[in-house]
């Protein structure tokens, strides 16, 4: 790698939501000029921003003409909406990044499997259908419990645990609903609990940034993430089967440069793949958690490593963190209370609520309906839940 510029490298970054305040922030004080790019002209990264483009981040044609307008020297996906368009562009323009094949290899879950299938990896049982007949037969052969989920979407939307024949109904819908014309997929369930795990690839050399489990919604049908913690509380030799297994699963989906975000499962029976991503953890994860968890910089560290030049991804500590959300009880949502004194307790990186005036509360479908997070620091993994947990408890929330 090299490292060798006369001027500011200038970054299209596709998102200005409130978690990449702070990415754009780190870009900034790291030497890059930031464009942000985001259909919400009121996107809070559009202020702080070197430049601002309104349009969606998903139209590969928009995002290759805001490069080009821009003079970008590199076009980075923050979230799982941006990848395909950002590589797409990247590679229309001669332009760094992931190329287009990884991209759709890790935003496709039927060619994900496929790929991991090839591999011999060890992943559930599946099968691929683009209509409901077809979703049935599916289910009728892999059996229940199943989960059935979109082919192509992200933050969890569509995805059903089917335990019993009259959840299939439902389940079948909510897929076809949110699947587009990408089709679904129908996994065998495997019980368990959840392994997280995020880093980075350099040259096809896999760096882990932090490893954690995960705390789900208690909903037989959602099984929405609602606290990662770091470091992971297993076993040594589950650590090391999970990291053997996931740099096996980036090399299967043919990524060599850039972040990545990975699920598995920890079953009775070993580690099972569930997804990855070839971009940064969503939410907080990129710009806070990691820091808080690794002392990387995770925003300067992906610019660096995409444009190939000199950067260790390797972590500068091994901290705990917490990424905890907030679950507000049932009901429609009036006001809350504390949530300035929760920013200032100790430990606490970011805090705030997701939920509005009107808004109801009780269980969630998919990552983007939860109802407000956390993100802490502490000297291991117990000290931040506890202050995470602390500080959501903090926040004091009036329902009707």
């Amino acid at each position: 790698m090299t490292h060798a510029h006369t001027r500011k490298a200038t970054i299209l970054l596709l998102a200005a939501g409130e978690p990449l305040v702070k990415a754009i922030e780190s870009l900034k004080r790291g030497g890059f000029r930031v464009i942000a790019m985001d259909r919400n002209e009121d996107a809070p990264g559009h202020a702080i921003a070197d430049g601002s483009i309104f349009g969606s981040i998903e139209d590969a044609d928009a995002v290759t003409e805001a490069a080009r307008g821009c003079g970008a020297d590199l076009v980075m996906a923050a979230t799982e909406a941006g990848v395909l368009a950002a590589a797409t562009a990247s590679q229309q323009l001669g332009l760094p990044g992931i190329g287009v094949e990884v991209a759709l290899n890790c935003l496709d879950k039927g060619r994900m499997r496929q790929a991991w299938k090839q591999a011999g990896l060890c992943q559930p049982d599946f099968r691929l259908a683009d209509t409901e007949d077809g979703l049935r037969r599916a289910v009728h052969d892999i059996g229940l419990p199943a989960v059935i989920k979109p082919r192509r979407s992200w933050a969890s939307k569509g995805v059903s645990v089917v335990t019993r024949h009259d959840q299939l109904d439902e389940a079948i819908d909510g897929a076809l609903r949110h699947s587009g014309s990408h089709g679904c997929i129908v996994e065998r369930f495997i019980d368990g609990p959840l392994l997280t795990c995020d880093g980075f690839v350099n040259d096809g050399h896999v760096t882990f940034s932090m490893i954690g489990d995960v705390e789900f919604q208690d909903h037989d049908r959602y099984r929405v993430n609602m606290s990662l913690n770091y470091p992971a509380n297993y076993p040594a030799a589950v650590i090391a089967e999970a990291r053997a297994l996931v740099a096996g699963a980036i090399e299967a989906v043919g990524h060599r440069q850039g972040a990545f975000h990975c699920e598995c499962i920890v079953s009775d029976d070993g580690v099972h793949l569930v997804e990855i991503g070839a971009r940064p953890g969503g939410g907080h994860l990129f710009a806070h958690a990691i820091e808080q968890a690794s002392g990387l910089d995770a925003p300067v560290v992906l610019a660096r490593l995409l444009l190939r030049w000199d950067v260790d991804p390797a972590p500068r500590k091994s901290g705990g963190a917490c990424y905890r959300f907030l679950a507000a009880p049932a009901g429609r949502f009036i006001a809350a209370d504390g949530l300035e004194a929760a920013r200032n307790h100790p430990g606490v990186a970011t805090i705030g609520l997701t939920i509005r005036p009107g808004d109801t509360g009780g269980a969630v479908s998919h990552d983007n309906a939860r109802h407000g997070w956390a993100v802490t620091g502490g000297a291991d993994r117990q000290e931040a839940l506890e202050r995470a947990r602390a500080a959501l408890a903090a926040i004091r929330l009036e329902m009707e």
